[in-house]
């Protein structure tokens, strides 16, 4: 079965974590359950293997060649596997982990014959920004975002609004349609999180852990 709560992931979840589980569907899953932790290791572990391979003595062109071999051949056994497991990011099935590995490979491929060989690499300014103070960049998003839910307006009579809600509804729901107003979403809060980070880069402030 794999409706939500009902499948292998939150069955054996419901044996060794029940009642510390999360709140989807009554808290009969979780996202970082048991099951799921297996394949997100393994995500960890692809990439350790990739960093292995980059820092290898092989030649550059050898190494994106290399890379694109082992991610279309990652995307290619994820996606057939996809009609028996299906590729989930919500209890990170091992169909994702492998089809998601596949896809970083290749992306990784092209920026680094792209930017390390080819060397053009202008255009990279502000992705180095936002690296140099990427926690803090995560940290901050995560607050701005709560803040933002726990913040309510008064919209009229006895009624609020959280913070989030409103400039979703005022500023995003009405420029585009509904399937992509989360995304713009996204792109105002990542462009309220580069500012931060440009801030941070101009006075030289880089906070490590």
């Amino acid at each position: 079965m794999l409706e939500p709560g009902k499948n292998f992931a939150a069955w054996i979840d419901s044996l060794f974590l029940s009642g510390h589980m999360w709140s989807y569907y009554d808290g009969a899953w979780d996202p970082e359950g048991i099951v799921s932790t297996i394949p997100a290791v393994a995500t960890t572990l692809f990439g350790v293997l990739t960093a292995q391979w980059l820092s290898s003595s092989f030649p550059g062109y050898r190494k994106v060649a290399g890379m694109v071999c082992a991610g279309l051949v990652l995307l290619i056994a994820g996606y057939i596997l996809d009609r028996w497991l299906p590729i989930n990011k919500s209890i990170w099935t091992s169909t994702f982990s492998i089809f998601m590995a596949g896809m970083a490979l290749v992306s990784l491929a092209f920026f680094h014959w792209l930017i390390d060989i080819a060397e053009f690499s202008r255009w990279t300014k502000p992705f180095i920004i936002l690296g140099l103070n990427p926690i803090t960049v995560y940290v901050l998003s995560e607050v701005f975002d709560n803040t933002l839910r726990s913040v309510n307006l008064p919209v009229a009579l006895a009624q609020d609004i959280d913070c989030q809600s409103f400039v979703f509804q005022n500023l995003c729901s009405p420029v585009v349609q509904s399937e992509t107003a989360s995304l713009l979403y996204a792109f105002m809060t990542l462009l309220f999180m580069y500012l931060i980070a440009w801030i941070m880069w101009r006075k030289r402030i880089f906070i490590k852990i």
